[in-house]
């Protein structure tokens, strides 16, 4: 899983292996609960000062999908109040969002 997600972030794949890679880091999601915060931690961490724009981007992209198949844990859900600093390390996020 976390091959892929490096793969992806860097775009070293091809748009169809692009697409298949986005469904197996969701589909792992989906069949084992367990993984789930997994997924969203690492891509968190990808998205957070992450120097590169084009890896952020990609990373985004993937964080709304699989916020859409799947949400995460109640444990994690409770330390989201980390994410108000992570919008504010990101301020491109920020102004997205308005």
């Amino acid at each position: 899983m976390l091959q892929d997600l490096c793969r992806y972030l860097r775009g070293e794949l091809k748009p169809d292996a692009e697409t298949s890679a986005i469904q197996s880091i969701i589909g792992y999601g989906i069949e084992r609960e367990e993984l789930r915060d997994e997924i969203f931690v690492q891509c968190m961490r990808q998205a957070t000062n992450n120097p590169n724009v084009e890896w952020t981007e990609r990373v985004w992209l993937l964080l709304c999908l699989t916020i859409v198949a799947f949400q995460p844990s109640k444990l994690l859900y409770k330390v989201s109040p980390a994410e108000s600093t992570f919008a504010e390390s990101e301020p491109k996020v920020t102004s997205l969002s308005l």
